[in-house]
């Protein structure tokens, strides 16, 4: 990988329900907090020093954390092996990442060993959050792949344990994420999770 490249992840919540579900308290560099229309917000969690999102639901009906990245994997051109240069810990501790506000998103920057650049934006759109990692190789080493998952901490009203509400956008549009894995909705939960998805 010589040239930037880009992830995005698109996060919607247009048909969930309101109420119900308490808010945490959640301590907020709220110069940093942007809200939509419909109430949608996006803000800095602060309670750990790894870039951490907070997304709450409009009119408070549930709020959760968003892991971004959780962790950060590279592989050099010609290897098999996997390098971790990045794993989300949680609690305060070492350097927080310097956040700025531009317009609609939030965004920061840091630098990875093996002289790589990340920059992650999150922009909050009129039915959503959109999530981009722009990965900029600054040696002289070429990468097949750096691999940055965003982890959303989904929970109460957002559990969603057998992937039936939640959906990934593909060039042709949004599907679920797990469509074909029709099985997983019959099957013992033993045998289903854990689950992870690559899309």
């Amino acid at each position: 990988m010589r040239r930037s490249s880009a992830v995005a992840v698109v996060m919607l919540f247009a048909a969930l329900p309101a109420g119900g579900a308490q808010t945490p308290k959640v301590s907020r560099e709220e110069n940093l907090a942007i809200r939509n229309a419909a109430g949608l917000q996006l803000l800095v969690a602060t309670e750990n020093t790894d870039p951490t999102l907070r997304i709450t639901l409009p009119g408070g009906a549930a709020s959760f954390p968003v892991l971004f990245p959780e962790h950060v994997t590279s592989v050099k051109h010609g290897s098999n092996d996997g390098e971790r240069l990045y794993m989300f810990s949680p609690g305060e501790r070492g350097q927080r990442p310097q956040w700025r506000r531009v317009g609609s998103s939030l965004e920061y920057e840091r630098d990875f060993p093996g002289d790589i650049h990340l920059l992650a934006r999150a922009t909050l759109e009129e039915d959503g959050v959109r999530l981009r990692y722009e990965f900029t190789n600054r040696s002289a080493v070429a990468y097949d792949n750096i691999y940055a998952p965003t982890d959303p901490r989904l929970t109460g009203i957002l559990h969603d344990e057998r992937l039936e509400r939640t959906y990934v956008h593909h060039a042709n549009g949004f599907d679920l994420l797990a469509s074909e894995t029709p099985d997983r909705l019959t099957m013992p939960l033993d045998r289903w999770l854990p689950a992870r998805y690559l899309a």
